[in-house]
């Protein structure tokens, strides 16, 4: 089980463009641009002081991979923070310490439908 988890936490970045919700993008175009309205007034400051063309395009450049990095770190964060597979890491040892985990035992409510099935094969 451990190790299947492992693989699985190697595996999470796959999902993270399906995970992000609907709070997470909005948090991205809110800061996404709060940085493209700090960006315009720098450009304006540099183009006071007249930049080359070169200069400005390795500007732009970097500006737009700076607006990159800042998305994918507002999602990166909300990745999989989730109480269930949190606990997932915890069952190992619980089923070693404990015997097999009580929300998954079977027995009891198997035991319901004896009265059911029983009905069922008096019918036709």
């Amino acid at each position: 089980m451990k190790k299947y988890l492992e693989e699985f936490h190697e595996c999470m970045h796959v999902f993270q463009e399906f995970q992000a919700t609907k709070a997470n993008w909005e948090e991205v175009a809110r800061a996404s641009k709060e940085l493209a309205e700090s960006q315009a007034w720098q450009v304006m400051l540099e183009q006071y002081f007249m930049l080359t063309p070169s200069q400005r395009a390795k500007q732009a450049a970097a500006d737009k991979d700076e607006r990159q990095q800042l998305v994918h770190d507002i999602l990166q964060q909300g990745m999989f923070n989730f109480p269930k597979l949190h606990l997932l890491t915890h069952y190992d040892l619980q089923i070693k310490d404990f015997g097999m985990l009580s929300q998954y035992f079977t027995k009891i409510t198997e035991a319901l439908h004896k009265p059911l099935k029983k009905a069922y094969k008096c019918s036709n």
